[in-house]
């Protein structure tokens, strides 16, 4: 018996002993290795830069790039030259204390920057405290409903059962076949105009076929849910919110630290953003059976499930379903060009499906600046076609505008999105090349590498596969006409023509192309808005109440920004001009037509547009743009009022914008006009890894000993701005930083006693 038990203890020794032995195989490897790349180097090092993404004529990127950095094309030589990546940040949405990873190009980059320059620019520390702000993701954790259980009950039930339950959950549960033929017949002018992957003959043979019992629930349908789900969020839109959902009284516990009342809006069960989140709960449901075998439904399915969490605030979630549903559609060969035994509607429906996915996942990328997931080979599949027979054979849609059908819309949308794309990971392999060749830890550490940086995003643009040339060969039929001879796709802010007659569909493919036209130009030059970052006040602060620094960034005499960087101003103010001119056409097109009524993206392209614009103002306090862009702040909020009329964000959105900009006025007041900023502090771009040390040295004090007046003499403290207005400045921004896609609460909070640089993960 002792003898059995023996044996495997000489098995588990003897095959410990050969582990350490080939570890200390492993090693000796390793050093031989290092020697080779050592010796080699010695003549020739590897250079695994690149310049810019290659592209075919037909659009398809030859490599796959990640958003942010380059990839070396042979990963097992590496230069022992240290790679420098413009890196980006960890923030955590939503009050918790999970961190999601965005690259310089997103909005929550532009925000740190933002946030920095205020909180350095001000010597005033920060205060760790949450941010209190609300939104569907604040108010529900998932967009499942809580009480699921109860939505076990057959699908073959009365659809009378609803009325004989008092709950309000089972009162929100289920629609009647009526109500959900309404919010499909919405669909057709809606979603299906701009996400054309649904065969619409098809689509309604099989609702059909689920109805054929009268008097009784449908038959379980995955596609048939998230469709009714999207189509509710945009239907409920229209409705005029109800007025005591609209207003909230805060609670005893609802202050924040500055003492004022937090009043906000409540984001529940009856707001237009989480509406159908029980037909989109039975979706996943039923879609979780078929993930081992997913077909063209799956996938349809998992896409529009995106767009849904998207709408409903829920932006990670709706990140993590477009990866998923990238790996379906390479399952199911959508990335390859379809056989040719395939029926035409077939082939191209595949197509439509791979592009349309593409354009979604390369959109969400790059504004959070995260990595592509997807590559571009040889053997990607071609565009789909758009002409007219084919248009007749999808759709009930007939007509036609010269040379455009329906289809042409998913083929231009495609082509600017890849021009965007390609000008994307150009640029920032591009940086990335730059940082590595002058040692630095991002493009605002030194102003010749900000001019080269912005030379090479001009000239990209304008490129061979950059913006401008995707707009020379638009189509003029899909490009909205102007008053008074007024350039289309220009910043000139001229007011739209709108055709009278013409088909829906049309006008509304006019509008989303040129809207995000403008969102992407807009993203791209956003990086140029630089900030004045550090007082040239010789006043030291004592970090953490310790002696004071011998030297430090913060607080060393610096040069006066007299240098001049025409290139990245350029580069800015286009950032600014496109934001006034998607400003004046969204606000333009809500007051006179219906066409971007309840359209959850509209209202997302104008909260960037409306950031961005804030910061550029804060950045050129006294420039002739900054009024430009001052009024334009006026018309976004109204935007925001009349989408807060439909769903409750928009109202929060008004609010925080309102305040936020009065605040900055006040702001800009007090630190000066023209020449005062720009006189007195270094102008840089107030990047987070290089602001994140001074502010941590400011810790300890409490209010600013000096400030440069007006005239640039030093005042004293008791000339500064109220130091509640400037704490709830600092607090607005904040509000402000998850507003593409999510309107989430953001906490950029940090734990007692903890230093910037722990709270940011940098």
């Amino acid at each position: 018996m002792g003898q059995r038990k023996f044996v495997p203890f000489l098995r588990l020794s003897g095959k410990l002993e050969e582990i350490e032995r080939l570890r200390q195989r492993v090693k000796e490897l390793e050093v031989e290795l290092d020697t080779a790349r050592s010796n080699a180097n010695q003549h020739d090092a590897p250079s695994t830069t690149l310049s810019s993404e290659r592209v075919e004529p037909d659009l398809r990127p030859r490599q796959a790039l990640a958003s942010q950095s380059t990839i070396p094309t042979d990963l097992s030589v590496q230069s022992p030259v240290s790679k420098r990546y413009w890196e980006g940040i960890y923030a955590s949405p939503n009050d918790t204390h999970a961190k999601q990873f965005y690259g310089p190009s997103s909005l929550f980059y532009f925000i740190k920057r933002m946030e920095d320059f205020l909180t350095v620019s001000l010597q005033q520390p920060r205060r760790g405290k949450p941010i209190w702000f609300n939104s569907a993701s604040k108010s529900f954790a998932s967009p499942t409903p809580e009480r699921t259980r109860e939505f076990a009950e057959s699908f073959s039930e009365p659809t009378d059962h609803v009325h004989h339950e008092t709950s309000n959950y089972h009162q929100e549960q289920y629609l009647t076949i009526t109500q959900e033929e309404y919010f499909l017949g919405l669909f057709w002018q809606s979603y299906h105009c701009s996400m054309q992957i649904v065969d619409e003959t098809a689509f309604r043979e099989h609702y059909r076929s689920l109805c054929d019992l009268p008097g009784r629930s449908r038959k379980p349908s995955a596609l048939v849910d998230i469709i009714v789900a999207i189509c509710m969020q945009y239907g409920i839109a229209f409705l005029v919110r109800r007025e005591d959902a609209a207003q909230h009284q805060p609670s005893e516990n609802e202050h924040n630290s500055s003492g004022h009342d937090v009043g906000d809006v409540v984001v529940d069960i009856n707001d237009a953003t989480i509406a159908g989140r029980w037909h989109y709960y039975r979706c996943q449901s039923l879609l979780s059976a078929e993930l081992e075998n997913p077909t063209i439904t799956t996938l349809q399915c998992q896409i529009f499930s995106a767009i849904y969490l998207c709408n409903a605030s829920y932006q990670n979630m709706a990140h993590g379903t477009l990866a998923q549903a990238v790996r379906t559609a390479q399952m199911l060969g959508l990335h390859l060009e379809p056989s040719g035994d395939m029926p035409d509607t077939t082939r191209e429906l595949r197509k439509r499906l791979w592009w349309t996915l593409q354009t979604i996942e390369c959109k969400t990328c790059m504004k959070l600046g995260r990595p592509l997931i997807t590559s571009f080979p040889h053997e990607s599949c071609s565009l789909p076609s758009d002409d007219y027979q084919l248009a007749l054979m999808s759709s009930t849609t007939t007509s036609a505008e010269g040379s455009v059908t329906w289809l042409s819309y998913t083929v231009q949308n495609s082509k600017l999105v890849l021009s965007a794309r390609a000008t994307h990971v150009a640029f920032f392999g591009k940086c990335n090349e730059i940082l590595t060749e002058r040692n630095c830890a991002s493009i605002y550490d030194d102003d010749q590498v900000l001019e080269e940086c912005a030379a090479f995003l001009q000239t990209n643009i304008s490129g061979p596969h950059g913006l401008q040339t995707w707009l020379r060969e638009l189509p003029d039929a899909l490009k909205s006409k102007r008053k008074d001879g007024g350039n289309m796709y220009s910043t000139d802010c001229s007011a739209l023509a709108m055709e009278r007659f013409a088909p829906t569909w049309i006008q509304r493919h006019r509008l989303l192309l040129e809207l995000l036209y403008h969102n992407l130009y807009m993203n791209l030059f956003r990086p140029f808005i630089t900030f004045p970052s550090i007082l040239a006040s010789p006043v030291r602060y004592r970090p953490n109440n310790g002696p004071l620094p011998s030297s430090s960034p913060s607080t060393s005499p610096l040069p006066s920004s007299t240098i001049r960087r025409p290139l990245a101003e350029q580069n800015a103010a286009s950032c600014a001009k496109h934001g006034i001119a998607l400003t004046k056409m969204i606000h333009e097109t809500l007051e006179n037509t219906e066409f971007l009524a309840g359209w959850h993206e509209a209202f997302q392209w104008q909260w960037n547009a409306a950031l961005s614009l804030i910061g550029f103002i804060l950045a050129n306090p006294g420039s002739e743009l900054s009024r430009e862009a001052r009024q334009a702040i006026n018309r976004a909020i109204e935007v925001f009022n009349i989408f807060g009329r439909h769903f409750a964000v928009g109202t929060s959105a008004a609010i925080v914008t309102s305040q936020l900009t009065a605040r900055a006025d006040a702001l800009r007041k007090t630190l000066g006009q023209s020449g005062v900023i720009n006189s007195s502090i270094q102008t840089s771009g107030a990047d987070p890894h290089d602001m994140s040390p001074s502010t941590q040295d400011l810790q300890s004090s409490s209010q600013i000993e000096s400030v440069l007046s007006e005239t640039g003499e030093v005042e004293a403290p008791e000339t500064l701005a109220d130091m509640a207005m400037i704490d709830d400045l600092l607090d607005g921004t904040i509000h402000m930083a998850y507003g593409v896609d999510c309107f989430g609460g953001v906490d950029f909070s940090l734990p007692e006693n903890a230093h910037l640089t722990d709270g940011w993960n940098i």
